[in-house]
């Protein structure tokens, strides 16, 4: 940022930093490509404490990406266990291999990592 483009703000601002970063369907086990950004998160998540919460679609979905954050260097003892998303948004798959419709959750895992404390659960650090 600079002030020529948002009037009052500077380059190295405080006020442009993230207060939480949130990922929804975040499919971050999907590509290979996401590993830097996933180090920025972890240096955030770190140094800048703040959190960082996702969503994805299974469980299975959500191990991998656990798996992704830990080998990104989010701090295991950080992460927040999975939980059913109260906000859950249901639809259908349609497979045009199978010719059948499939029920299907968006956002259906809530999971991420904590910045201070060790997480016992979603609404309070130890």
């Amino acid at each position: 940022a600079s002030s020529s483009k948002i009037p009052g703000l500077y380059a190295g601002d405080s006020r442009l930093n993230p207060r939480v970063v949130i990922g929804l369907n975040a499919g971050l086990s999907a590509y290979e490509t996401y590993a830097p950004t996933i180090a920025v998160l972890a240096r955030l998540l770190v140094k800048d404490k703040v959190p960082c919460l996702f969503t994805d679609y299974s469980n299975e979905a959500v191990r991998l990406a656990q798996s992704v954050l830990s080998q990104g260097g989010f701090p295991s003892g950080r992460m927040l266990k999975s939980v059913p998303n109260p906000f859950v948004c249901p639809r259908n798959e349609k497979s045009s291999a199978a010719g059948y419709d499939v029920p299907s959750f968006g956002n259906r895992f809530l999971y991420g990592a904590h910045p201070v404390g060790t997480p016992t659960a979603w609404g309070s650090v130890d």
